[in-house]
C-alpha cells in the first residue's frame, strides 16, 4: 500500500507562519508541501522552488523571477473557479514560497488518462469548456499560459462528491503578458515538446498558442496519448518537438465526429485557422449536452413509494481511498455529512407500526393467517425480544412499510440470509387509547436507540406495537428496530458485535477498532494496538457513480481538520462498490496507522 512521503527534509515553518505538514509532490522545478496555515487554522500546498546550489547563477535566478512571475499573474485569476488560486507569496533566505489553495483528492489529467484511458466524450469536453474559461479569463488580461498540458489540469472532487467534477487549470510558472517580450530557456524556448504551438518555436506568443495546447491536451484525453509523441530511441526529445512544426496528426478514432472536428481545428498549425474562445466553447457544450442525453437512461420514476425485496449482499470485499494528492493539488470536498441534528425524533424515517387482526394481508404465507401478534403484514406469531435481528418480505426505502418480517440468526451461514436489521430495545407498550400513548412509545424508542443510530451511517428506526388484545394477552412490548437505509444492516449492531467477528460496512460505528484481515474487516479491541478506527461516515450524491468516488479526498474534506495527524496516522475512507449499486452511497471514514498499527486508546479529535 503506498503511503505519503514523511517530511524529512524541510521542518519548522515559513516566515512563522506556514508549518510544514509532509511532502505532496515533486516535479523538475520544485515540490509541493502541505503546510497548515497558523494564522487561518486551515490547511494550504505551498510550493518550494528547486534553486540548488548545483543550478547554475543564470538558471537559478531565471527559477526565481519565473517564481514571482508565476504568483503575480495567478494572482490575477484568483477566484476564478476553473484556475488554483494562489493566496500568498512569501520569502525565506531570499527565496520565494508560493502559497496555494490545497485542493484535496486532485489528480492531474496526465495521471487520470494513464491510469483508467481515455474518458469520455462528455468528459473530454466538459474538460476542455472549463480550461477554455480559465484561459479567456487570463487573455483578457493579457496573460498567456503557454504551459497547457494534461499535467497542469487538475480533475478534483465536486460538491457533489464526483471524484473529477471540478476541474482546474494550474502553473501560471512560464505564463506572460503577451507583447512583454519571451522569456527562454538557456537551451531554447520554454515549453512542452509535443503540445507547444507552431508559432512558439519560431518566438512568437500570441494567445492563440494556448488553443493549440489545449487541443493537444484533449487528443491525449481522446486517445490516451498525445498527438505528436515521437519515440526517438534515446529518450531524446527532438522529435516530438519538432513534430508540431511538420506533421498533421491523425484526426482522433476514438472521439465523436463533433468531437473530432473541434480537436482537429484546434491543432491547425496557423493561428488564425483556430477557432476563437467563444467558439470552442459553444461546440463543446453543444457536444457534451448531446453525450449526455445518449447516456441518460431510458424511462424514470413514477414517483411512487419504491418496495423491495431482500436484495443479494455482496462479500465483505471493500476498496478503499488512501492519501495521494498530487502536488499542486487541494481543496475541500464539500459533501453531506450525517449528524445527530439531521437525524431528530421528529424525521418522518421513524415509524410507528401499529396493525390489528383486521388489516391488509401481506404478501407471505405467515402474513395470511389473521390474529398474529403484530398485525397481518408484519405476520410475526411471537414476541419480538431485544438483539433479534430480521428480515423483511417488502419494505418501502426508509423501511417504514413492511411486511412479513421474520426473525432470523445475526450471524449470516449458507442456511441463514443477511439480516436486513435488529431489534435494539423493547418498550412496554402504552395503552392505545392514551391520547399521548403513540408518541410516549415512539420517544421512548428513539431515547434507547439514539446513541447507536447516532454512530451508524445512514440508520432507520422503525417502531412495532404489538396489536392490542394478543399484545395484552402475551405481555409483548413494543419492538424498536434499527436499519440501514438503501442497504441490509448485515447482522448485529453496537455492543451485541462480538471482537474477531467480520463485519459488513453497514455494521461499523463511530469509534469501532478494526483490523484488516485478508480484505475482512474484524471488529477489535481499541485498548490493542489496531490497524483502523472509524471516525465517521459521509453520504454522497446519488448522480455519483462509484467508480468517480474520491474516498480519500471525502474523508480528507470532512474529518481531516478535526483530527490529530501526525506522520503515524492519517485518514482513509472506506466503500462497497455493490452496496453503492443497491443504494447504500456512503463512505466510511477512519484513521489508520501509516506503516505501523494504531496504538491501544481511543483516538480522539482535536480541540
Amino acid at each position: 500500500m503506498k503511503r505519503r512521503t514523511a517530511v524529512t527534509e524541510l521542518s519548522g515553518s515559513l516566515v512563522g507562519r506556514y508549518r510544514l505538514l509532509r511532502l505532496l509532490g515533486a516535479g523538475g522545478m520544485g515540490s509541493v508541501w502541505l503546510a497548515q496555515d497558523e494564522n487561518l487554522g486551515i490547511q494550504v500546498a505551498i510550493k518550494q522552488i528547486d534553486v540548488s546550489s548545483d543550478l547554475g547563477e543564470g538558471t537559478r535566478a531565471q527559477r526565481i523571477s519565473r517564481a514571482r512571475a508565476e504568483a503575480r499573474n495567478a494572482a490575477q485569476l484568483r477566484g476564478h473557479p476553473h484556475v488554483v488560486n494562489v493566496v500568498d507569496i512569501v520569502e525565506q533566505d531570499g527565496l520565494p514560497w508560493i502559497v496555494m489553495e490545497y485542493v484535496t483528492g486532485a489528480s492531474d489529467l496526465r495521471a487520470v488518462v494513464n491510469d483508467q484511458g481515455r474518458l469520455c466524450d462528455a468528459d473530454i469536453a466538459r474538460v476542455g469548456i472549463a480550461v477554455l474559461k480559465a484561459l479567456s479569463t487570463g487573455h483578457s488580461l493579457g496573460i498567456v499560459h503557454r504551459d497547457v498540458k494534461p499535467a497542469n489540469i487538475l480533475l478534483a472532487p465536486d460538491h457533489s462528491g464526483n471524484r473529477y467534477g471540478r476541474v482546474m487549470l494550474a502553473d501560471y510558472g512560464i505564463s506572460l503578458y503577451a507583447g512583454s517580450g519571451q522569456t527562454r530557456m538557456t537551451n531554447g524556448v520554454i515549453g512542452t515538446p509535443g503540445y507547444m504551438a507552431p508559432e512558439r518555436v519560431h518566438g512568437a506568443e500570441p494567445p492563440a498558442s494556448d488553443l493549440f495546447s489545449l487541443g493537444a491536451t484533449l487528443y491525449c484525453a481522446s486517445e490516451g496519448h498525445p498527438p505528436f509523441h515521437r519515440d526517438d530511441g534515446d529518450g531524446d526529445s527532438t522529435a516530438t518537438f519538432v513534430a508540431p512544426l511538420t506533421e498533421v496528426p491523425p484526426r482522433p478514432p476514438h472521439a465523436c465526429g463533433p468531437l473530432a472536428d473541434i480537436i482537429v481545428a484546434l491543432l491547425a498549425k496557423e493561428p488564425g485557422h483556430r477557432p476563437t474562445l467563444h467558439t470552442a466553447i459553444t461546440e463543446l457544450a453543444a457536444v457534451e449536452a448531446a453525450a449526455r442525453a445518449a447516456a441518460a437512461p431510458s424511462g424514470g420514476s413514477d414517483g411512487s413509494p419504491t418496495r423491495k425485496s431482500l436484495p443479494h449482499r455482496s462479500p465483505r470485499i471493500l476498496a478503499w481511498g488512501i492519501a495521494g494528492a498530487v502536488a499542486s493539488s487541494a481543496i475541500a470536498l464539500t459533501a453531506v455529512a450525517l449528524s445527530d441534528d439531521e437525524r431528530s425524533t421528529d424525521r418522518p424515517d421513524s415509524s410507528v407500526q401499529r396493525t390489528g387482526s383486521t388489516g391488509q394481508a401481506g404478501t407471505g404465507e405467515a402474513g395470511t393467517q389473521a390474529g398474529v401478534l403484530y398485525g397481518t403484514d408484519v405476520g410475526l406469531r411471537k414476541p419480538l425480544e431485544a438483539g433479534d435481528c430480521v428480515i423483511v418480505g417488502t419494505h418501502n426505502e426508509d423501511y417504514t412499510v413492511l411486511t412479513d418480517v421474520v426473525t432470523v440468526d445475526c450471524v449470516e451461514t449458507e442456511s441463514s440470509p443477511t439480516p436486513a436489521g435488529q431489534v435494539v430495545a423493547t418498550v412496554p407498550d402504552a395503552d392505545a387509547d392514551a391520547e399521548d400513548g403513540e408518541m410516549s412509545v415512539r420517544q421512548e424508542c428513539h431515547k434507547r436507540t439514539a446513541e447507536l443510530r447516532g454512530s451508524l451511517a445512514d440508520p432507520v428506526l422503525t417502531v412495532l406495537r404489538p396489536d392490542d388484545e394478543r399484545g395484552s394477552a402475551t405481555q409483548a412490548e413494543a419492538a424498536c428496530l434499527v436499519f440501514q437505509r438503501g442497504i441490509l444492516t448485515g447482522g448485529n449492531l453496537g455492543e451485541r458485535r462480538e471482537e474477531g467477528s467480520s463485519l459488513y460496512i453497514s455494521q461499523l460505528s463511530v469509534g469501532d477498532c478494526v483490523n484488516d484481515e485478508d480484505d475482512d474487516i474484524i471488529l477489535a479491541d481499541c485498548t490493542q494496538p489496531h490497524d483502523q478506527q472509524v471516525i465517521g461516515h459521509v453520504k454522497v450524491s446519488e448522480e455519483v457513480p462509484y467508480e468517480n468516488v474520491s474516498m480519500y479526498a471525502i474523508c480528507a474534506s470532512r474529518f481531516e481538520q478535526e483530527w490529530v495527524r501526525t506522520q503515524q496516522q492519517d485518514v482513509f475512507g472506506w466503500a462497497n462498490s455493490d452496496d453503492w449499486d443497491e443504494g447504500f452511497r456512503i463512505v466510511t471514514c477512519g484513521l489508520e496507522g501509516v506503516d505501523s498499527q494504531l496504538p491501544a486508546g481511543t483516538a480522539t479529535p482535536e480541540d
